[in-house]
């Protein structure tokens, strides 16, 4: 259990479950894709194999009632016998198909009424089987009325040429050559008959026919054994006969146009039923094209939530694993181990945690704590706990170089405190240690944070003041030493001691004065100030 913790939170363990994650939300989202397709395809395949077919079936029967439409008003124009069978037969198979596509819609859930579909394709053909035996009948009365204008024509022109060329020795009908007109006006009379359309215009033409007749039997007298005679009573009969079958074929074409009528208006009736079926089917083919198209629109969008959502859960669990518990916390080990960390004594390192980067954290804080302690040695005074000689050398080294830019002044002084010799003579070294800690710290809180303040050796401490003139300058030293001669260092169950200092005052321009050059000016200084009876700032003079 030991060994399989530091494993489970290593940074292998935690860049595996992030792999892991992203090929679970890869799969999912192909599982999710391949489910979302098949409906899509389910749902595309129920609309062709459904609404196609419809579409089609109602197509094919739209186009079979057209056709039997044509058909209907066709049937009237056909004025023979073989002409109208031919229509019939052409009709009568529109209607078969016009049946057989209903049958194969008597399982459509569409909303067809195929009922009054049959009832009107039964109707159609009962109207077609009516109206072809009646057009049949008149086709053949028209072929009677014409066969017997022709022969009355034929009967009437051989009347004519033996009334044209009688016997010298006849008498009786000497008086014809004189009435020759009434018998070319019954010619025409019989011309008339095959295109007369209407009984009025039939009971004209036969008035005509009776007064012309008159006129006709009053000219010629024939005796009744005369063969002519016989003729001319045939064709009087037979052009009364032709009238009367003439007057059939008008009431018989009334009644056809009639049934006609009746005919076309089912065509009509059935033409409306199949085109509402055709509308009905075709807007449920644009409603579930616009269902379709919304679920495949719906889809895309699923699809798009879906991995824009992947993508942002890849990214919140990179920035929480990588960026927030790798990179952040390396860039922090970074800074601290590359910055001022060591000379701040403050560095801010990721120790919380199992990870290798902990370990490393804490590896880290180990050596900047054990450097930090190193750089003390090296740069801080152990006793008095301010800079030493030599960084104090190194410090002031950057300031010249500073002040090359600046082109200011600075201020060195030198410090010594009074009778130390004496003082620890006196009073031991362990006091003496107690005198030099205080007046460091003392000193140190009366300078600036640019200030830098450092043990010279022995009882001597250095001060660089830069950027300052010399009038503010002099006034921290006597600050400094005003500050010092009134400190108390107390003893056990005796007088407080007291200390003065001698302080020793130089001005260094750095850009062309170096740093030990106003330390030896400064010393010189305070040489006089010893020499001058201590505890007073003397300030170097040429």
């Amino acid at each position: 259990m030991k060994t399989i913790l530091p494993r489970l939170y290593s940074i292998q363990a935690k860049l595996s479950i992030l792999l892991l994650i992203a090929l679970l939300i890869i799969l999912c989202g192909e599982i999710f894709s391949v489910y979302f397709s098949k409906r899509v395809l389910s749902s595309a395949e129920l609309f062709v194999h459904g609404a196609l077919p419809r579409i089609q079936l109602a197509t094919a029967l739209e186009k079979a009632t057209i056709r039997l439409a044509g058909f209907s008003r066709e049937i009237t124009y056909k004025n023979t016998t073989e002409r109208l069978q031919k229509q019939y037969i052409d009709l009568n198979s529109a209607l078969e198909q016009v049946e057989s596509l209903a049958a194969s819609m008597a399982q459509d859930e569409a909303t067809i009424d195929i009922p009054s579909l049959n009832f009107l394709s039964s109707s159609i053909r009962s109207q077609a089987d009516t109206v072809f035996k009646l057009g049949t009948e008149i086709s053949r009365q028209s072929q009677q009325v014409s066969l017997a204008t022709k022969s009355i024509k034929n009967d009437i022109i051989s009347l004519d040429r033996q009334l044209s060329n009688p016997d010298p020795n006849d008498d009786k009908i000497a008086q014809y050559t004189v009435n020759k007109e009434s018998l070319l006006t019954f010619l025409s009379v019989t011309d008339k008959l095959t295109i007369t359309t209407t009984k009025e215009e039939l009971t004209r033409l036969r008035n005509v026919f009776r007064g012309n007749l008159k006129r006709l039997g009053t000219t010629i007298s024939l005796p009744d054994d005369d063969p002519r005679k016989a003729l001319v009573h045939n064709i009087i009969t037979r052009v009364e006969d032709t009238f009367t079958l003439r007057y059939q074929i008008i009431d018989a074409n009334a009644q056809l146009s009639h049934l006609v009528y009746s005919f076309l208006d089912l065509s009509d009736q059935l033409e409306s039923l199949t085109g509402s079926y055709l509308e009905i089917v075709i807007t449920r083919f644009q409603t579930r094209s616009a269902n379709l198209i919304a679920g495949i629109k719906r889809f895309i969008k699923i699809t798009l939530f879906f991995c824009i959502g992947s993508i942002f859960l890849l990214v919140c669990l990179y920035w929480l694993l990588v960026v927030r518990g790798f990179g952040r916390r390396l860039s922090m080990i970074s800074k601290a181990m590359g910055g001022n960390s060591v000379e701040q004594g403050v560095w801010d390192l990721p120790l919380e945690g199992r990870d290798e980067i902990t370990h490393m954290a804490e590896a880290t804080d180990e050596l900047l704590t054990k450097a930090r302690k190193l750089r003390e040695l090296a740069t801080i005074d152990e006793l008095t706990q301010i800079y030493n000689r030599r960084i104090f050398f190194d410090l002031a080294s950057q300031e010249a170089k500073r002040a090359i830019r600046t082109k200011l002044s600075a201020v060195v002084l030198m410090l010594d405190i009074d009778h130390f010799k004496r003082l620890n003579d006196t009073y031991g070294h362990d006091f003496g240690d107690i005198v030099l800690h205080k007046t460091a710290q003392t000193c140190k809180q009366i300078t600036r944070e640019i200030d830098i303040f450092a043990r010279y050796g022995g009882e001597e401490f250095a001060l660089l003041l830069p950027e300052t003139p010399m009038d503010q300058g002099t006034a921290i030293a006597n600050r400094i030493l005003t500050t010092l001669a009134a400190l108390q260092f107390p003893r056990q169950n005796e007088a407080p001691v007291s200390i003065t200092v001698s302080i020793g005052m130089a001005e260094a321009p750095l850009w062309e004065t170096s740093v030990d050059e106003a330390l030896k000016k400064a010393d010189t200084a305070l040489y006089q100030a010893k020499e001058g009876g201590r505890n007073r700032v003397v300030i170097y003079e040429k």
